[in-house]
């Protein structure tokens, strides 16, 4: 019985990964173009990583007078001075700090909830979510996307159609990722 205990043991040893120190970040919530105002604060206190989210029903997709999604206005995607400032964090730290940018897209305030899979409706978030991934080359720079921000209330009653929506952009965001690198 010595010897298994010993032999786990040291399979344990061997086969466990190196320990790695903690790495900090900040978080920013809404505010994503608030972290380029404190670089030089967060390198000093070794931040690693720096996340805010972009909401998407706010600035980049159009809802018509019944809350539907009815387009995508490209014009406040590629203007819009949050996500310039977002996408400069990485650069003005020569690359110290990693970004982490969350999609927060509210179909609760959707009538309808979420779109189904291949409507139009659809589609004008995912082209939504392409051009913003292309605006400032943030898509370049981000080290982890988060798709969705807090979901349970995000999905409104359609938890079954945010899943499927959440695979289909997972898919996507693959595919633009070999696209452009």
């Amino acid at each position: 019985m010595q010897k298994v205990i010993i032999l786990f043991s040291a399979a344990i040893l061997f086969l466990a990964p190196v320990a790695k120190s903690q790495e900090l970040g900040a978080n920013f919530n809404q505010f994503l173009g608030r972290p380029v105002e404190f670089i030089e604060q967060m390198e000093q206190n070794e931040i690693t990583y720096v996340r805010a989210f972009i909401d998407f029903m706010d600035y980049f997709l159009i809802l018509d007078e019944d809350r539907k999604i009815s387009g995508v206005d490209l014009d406040a995607i590629r203007n819009h001075k949050p996500s310039e400032q977002f996408a400069a964090v990485k650069d003005k730290s020569k690359g110290r700090l990693k970004l982490i940018s969350s999609f927060k897209i509210r179909f609760d305030i959707c009538k309808g909830d979420v779109p189904p899979l291949h409507s139009q409706q659809m589609e004008y978030v995912f082209t939504a979510a392409e051009e913003f991934l292309k605006s400032y080359n943030i898509g370049e720079k981000i080290s982890i996307l988060v798709m969705g921000n807090e979901p349970m209330f995000a999905s409104g009653r359609d938890s079954k159609d945010y899943a499927q929506f959440i695979n289909e952009l997972a898919d996507r965001i693959a595919g633009w990722k070999k696209k452009y690198g």
